[in-house]
């Protein structure tokens, strides 16, 4: 069987069902980026085992923090800002932080496209039909 990768959709409800430590966007670009190779430049054939594997490199390297967001229990996987002093605010995947909008000069302009004019076939017919029914009258 080959290996189909995942959509960052699948990644995402994965990690939020375990409740993992891994940032699914992060976790999806690294490997959709290297082509779905691993570190020892052999290709990925599970996908939730290298996140899991992921998850427990987090736990061990003491990184997992607690949601912020009221009194969610998720871990938190992104930074949403930071406190007075400086430290980040951690939100979980459900709380996840909406990304700013783009700067204005960074947006391009949109053009104004005419709306393409569809012919229906119906009218084209009873046009016809008329046209018939008007001979015949005749």
């Amino acid at each position: 069987m080959r290996f189909k990768p995942p959509k960052l959709e699948e990644i995402e409800s994965y990690v939020r069902e375990k409740n993992l430590t891994v940032d699914p966007g992060f976790f999806f670009q690294y490997f959709t980026e290297g082509e779905w190779i691993d570190s020892n430049n052999k290709p990925v054939r599970n996908w939730k085992l290298k996140i899991l594997t992921w998850h427990r490199m987090n736990l061990e390297r003491g990184r997992p923090h607690k949601c912020s967001f009221g009194s969610c229990k998720r871990t938190g996987i992104y930074i949403a800002g930071n406190d007075r002093d400086g430290h980040p605010y951690y939100r979980c995947i459900d709380h996840k932080p909406k990304p700013k909008p783009l700067p204005k000069e960074l947006v391009p302009k949109m053009k104004m496209v005419e709306p393409v004019r569809r012919i229906d076939v119906n009218d084209q017919r009873n046009a016809n039909m008329n046209a018939l029914k008007g001979l015949k009258d005749k």
